[in-house]
């Protein structure tokens, strides 16, 4: 969800407009083109206090080839009292071999997901996961991943993260362990993990490793569960008037200054001779919103480098 629920693309292409002199029709294209850069500047410049604002959530697949319905369609009941999923209707039987595949499925107007924990029998799966039901019902529909939770990568090749220094800021999360939290550790460590080990057994760690990121789990563990990310994501592309500025409110007047400075280099007009002040009183107002105050030659050195 965009961070600013108070501006969209035209209220600050119109705010940018009202002190330049607008005598020629942009194309749409250039107009997002140029509202987009300023936006992309202005993070990259200032991520490292925005970054928690931009934290996202994600559900991770392991496989990434795994992560569509393989031919299961079906209805049957859920049992909220053991957790277990009984097919009345199903494409084929269920095998020792779904165990640790992803699951969801539909109850109503809510959807749920979760990992197959254990296969009852050939038509009933017990599941473990966050939210699930409360109450026992019927379910309308079903899908399963084709692969388990079995290979120890997770691609992040498809997944918007910001890449300025702040990967340290992954938290991944686990619904197979009890402190939920997976602990991070550096490759060496990943590769020296001791699955065996009595303070192991419980336990998911992760290492980054630029495209991907590595696991290794205990040996207590039978999958690594229904796994989330949180990361923080690089800003949404505008691409129509009504979509919201992905910016934090407090960041609103600088992307608006530095909008109008591109502008007026689009329309080869000279620099407004008041951009400077502006740039350097929306810089102090943006780090007075997280609560830091800034030196006079931090506010400058960003200064010179919006100009």
């Amino acid at each position: 969800m965009p961070l600013s629920r108070r501006y969209t693309c035209k209220d600050l292409w119109n705010e940018a407009c009202r002190d330049v002199q607008v005598e020629e029709v942009i194309p749409d294209f250039e107009r997002f083109t140029l509202v987009n850069r300023a936006i992309e500047k202005i993070t990259s410049q200032f991520y490292s206090l925005m970054a928690l604002d931009y934290m996202t959530s994600a559900v991770a697949v392991i496989d990434s080839s795994g992560n569509r319905a393989d031919g299961y369609t079906g209805v049957g009941t859920w049992d909220s009292s053991t957790s277990t999923l009984t097919f009345t209707e199903l494409n084929r039987p269920f095998t020792s071999s779904d165990e640790g595949k992803m699951v969801m499925f539909s109850m109503g107007d809510n959807t749920y997901y979760g990992t197959v924990l254990t296969v009852v029998s050939s038509t009933a799966i017990r599941i473990i996961g966050t939210n699930l039901p409360s109450t026992d019902g019927t379910f309308q529909s079903f899908l399963m991943t084709a692969t388990p939770a079995a290979f120890d990568t997770i691609s992040l090749s498809n997944i918007p993260i910001m890449r300025l220094g702040q990967q340290v800021r992954l938290i991944l999360e686990s619904d197979a362990i009890p402190t939920r939290i997976c602990k991070p550790v550096s490759i060496e460590a990943l590769n020296n993990f001791d699955e065996s080990a009595p303070y192991n057994k419980k336990m998911i760690v992760y290492a980054y490793a630029g495209e991907e990121l590595l696991l290794r789990k205990g040996a207590g563990l039978n999958s690594y569960g229904t796994l989330t990310l949180r990361f923080p994501r690089i800003p949404q592309k505008l691409s129509s008037d009504s979509d919201m500025v992905d910016v934090p409110d407090g960041a609103i007047q600088l992307v608006l200054v530095y909008l109008e400075k591109l502008l007026r280099g689009r329309l080869r007009q000279p620099s407004s001779p008041s951009t400077e002040n502006e740039l350097q009183a929306a810089i102090e107002n943006l780090y007075q919103s997280y609560g830091i105050t800034a030196t006079l030659e931090e506010i400058k050195a960003k200064v010179e480098a919006l100009s």
